[in-house]
């Protein structure tokens, strides 16, 4: 059946996934099991209750206890069970008693709308009522699928410490009511047929050691699986300063994550925190930047690009999804993503595409080795203009284009989008995968920062608690991935160091 395990670790991640699912709920809800082009079981697993069959997500969602707001263990709409008794049990003191109780959490309005009026998950949600990621959930979850996980310790000094977040993971796995691999992983993987692999999407300051310890005990008891990864990069190191502790950390943090992911993944889709974004990248929308906003801008664009991977007749599973775009062979398991939402028959592409791995960098900027372009319900005329502009500019290397039925249009779209596309029910876009030089700088930038920290003895670095040696084999490491693309190599002396680059 090719189905994929998804893993979503982090509040950010779990926010964009949720729009994911709910896009996912949303094919059901349009069109017939006859029309709909996705199937339904490589994503989601089946339960027969009385009244009839229900989908649950095949997904382990971790987040940090207080991020799941309202959300129930055996149901994503419900909160705590208000028939629940909330009178003292009896017990061997018999004297008065004073209890404290917190304010339980009220119910999302969408939940409350939801219930009250029987109404799907395309209704329009405001922002300013989003609290949690769960407020807007429209799927059911499995029990096993909730990882609530204990925040660890307090401040800043240790959500970001690569050595104490992986600990976390190990005692986290070690828990009596917590053993993943026997449980909550071992069993999505026994009720599948064929699992074609595992989409990983986290929030590398606070998971990144987590979901690294996860991925190399899940390769401990189940071998190694096609992984598509999609990181979630906090740190801009673009105006990073070394005497800035906290950056410093978050910078070693991701740079350890992203050379793990060279390891363990397929493929690797960084992608940037919405404060680094373009103005581009917001679709011209009134609606405020927050993060219900920006991660449904993100979800459709991740969506689209692993839409193959879905289909009833796929022309992709993971393993092959990264090989294609890997097609010289050479190139490390890294790919930028980028995209246009939404497009219609005036849509300037040179002048709208945004990128979300590298937001600084220009659309024909730098030196494409592979391309793949995911259309979503493009007209004739929206296809001539697409077609113009990507012959225009990388005619030279003219990118594999798929192109499918448009994408779901889904809350906080219908209050964003034209009242076209509201009519349609649809939005058009298009998502990139491609790999090019940026990523070069991407790698140098980490390369860079890492290395002047520790000619510094900065406090960042040293605040780690990872030993110098390993630093260094970590900044040799990162040079050796910015040296496999070509258009920007350079060369290092025996400690690592640039003697000379072709790109100044």
């Amino acid at each position: 059946m090719r189905e994929i395990l998804y893993l979503q670790a982090g509040n950010y991640s779990n926010f964009i996934s949720t729009h994911f699912w709910n896009t996912q709920d949303a094919y059901g809800l349009t069109q017939s099991s006859d029309e709909n082009p996705v199937e339904d079981q490589v994503s989601f697993t089946e339960r027969y209750t009385p009244n009839g069959a229900t989908y649950y997500p095949r997904a382990i969602m971790f987040d940090y206890k207080e991020n799941f707001g309202t959300l129930a263990q055996s149901n994503a709409l419900s909160g705590v069970n208000e028939s629940e008794s909330t009178d003292p049990k009896p017990g061997l003191w018999d004297q008065s008693v004073d209890e404290i109780r917190q304010n339980r959490l009220a119910r999302s309005s969408y939940h409350a709308q939801l219930e009250e009026e029987d109404q799907n998950s395309s209704q329009p949600t405001r922002p300013e009522e989003i609290r949690y990621w769960s407020d807007f959930s429209h799927v059911y979850y499995l029990p096993r699928s909730i990882q609530r996980v204990n925040r660890p310790g307090s401040g800043d000094a240790t959500s970001d410490a690569w050595k104490e977040s992986q600990d976390q993971f190990r005692q986290y796995n070690k828990a009596s009511d917590n053993d993943l691999m026997d449980t909550s992983v071992r069993l999505f993987l026994e009720e599948s047929d064929s699992i074609q692999g595992v989409h990983l999407m986290t929030d590398v300051t606070t998971f990144g050691g987590f979901s690294d310890a996860l991925m190399v005990q899940l390769e401990d008891e189940f071998l190694k699986t096609p992984t598509v990864a999609f990181p979630i990069l906090s740190a801009n190191t673009a105006h990073a300063d070394t005497d800035d502790a906290q950056s410093i950390r978050r910078i070693l943090n991701e740079a350890l994550y992203l050379r793990s992911l060279r390891e363990h993944a397929t493929l690797s889709i960084p992608i940037s925190i919405p404060q680094t974004w373009s103005e581009k990248a917001w679709i011209g929308s009134p609606m405020p930047k927050s993060p219900y906003f920006s991660s449904s801008i993100i979800a459709a664009h991740v969506e689209t690009v692993t839409y193959p991977l879905r289909m009833r007749t796929p022309p992709d599973t993971i393993s092959t999804f990264g090989s294609r775009l890997l097609a010289d062979g050479g190139s490390p398991p890294f790919a930028e993503i980028s995209g246009v939402i939404p497009v219609g028959n005036g849509t300037n592409f040179g002048h709208s595409l945004a990128n979300f791995t590298n937001p600084s960098a220009q659309c024909n900027e730098g030196r494409f080795f592979s391309l793949r372009d995911v259309t979503r319900g493009f007209d004739s005329l929206e296809r001539r203009n697409y077609e113009g502009w990507r012959n225009g500019f990388i005619g030279h290397s003219k990118p594999e284009t798929l192109s499918f039925s448009g994408f779901p249009l889904t809350a906080p779209f219908h209050t964003a989008l034209s009242s076209d596309a509201q009519t349609l029910g649809t939005v058009h876009v298009l998502s990139r995968l491609s790999i090019s030089n940026g990523l070069a700088r991407l790698f140098k930038s980490y390369a860079s920062l890492i290395d002047a920290s520790m000619r510094r003895r900065s406090a960042g670095i040293m605040a780690m608690g990872i030993d110098t040696d390993d630093i260094a084999e970590l900044i040799t490491d990162l040079w050796t991935i910015h040296d496999s693309y070509p258009a920007e190599a350079q060369s290092h002396d025996d400690d690592g160091n640039v003697m000379g680059s072709d790109e100044e």
